[in-house]
């Protein structure tokens, strides 16, 4: 899996490129703790896999955040985040 960023990590098949999140188990046990990458969704290409990120971060923030300026900071951070990985990364998918 290539690491794009916070939590999120993707990986993929012949036929899809997937987005994974790290989460960490809450549940009282044996794996309380434990790290692991929940499938987050399936994309065709990386425009699709980056726009569902975007939007999945927003979502997010939504659900955690409690002002309209931090929700919006969330997203520049997203949007940032994206940019920096299509920076590093953008040639070798043009390529594909």
């Amino acid at each position: 899996m290539i690491h794009i960023g916070e939590d999120w990590y993707i990986g993929g098949d012949p036929l899809n490129i997937t987005l994974y999140q790290k989460k960490t188990v809450k549940k009282k046990g044996e794996t309380e703790g434990k790290e692991y990458y929940g499938d987050s969704g399936n994309y065709n290409t990386t425009r699709e896999l980056l726009d569902g990120l975007t939007r999945k971060e927003i979502r997010i923030s939504f659900s955690m955040l409690d002002s309209l300026e931090k929700i919006a900071q969330r997203e520049q951070e997203t949007h940032q985040m994206v940019k920096e990985f299509m920076e590093k990364y953008g040639k070798q998918f043009d390529e594909m």
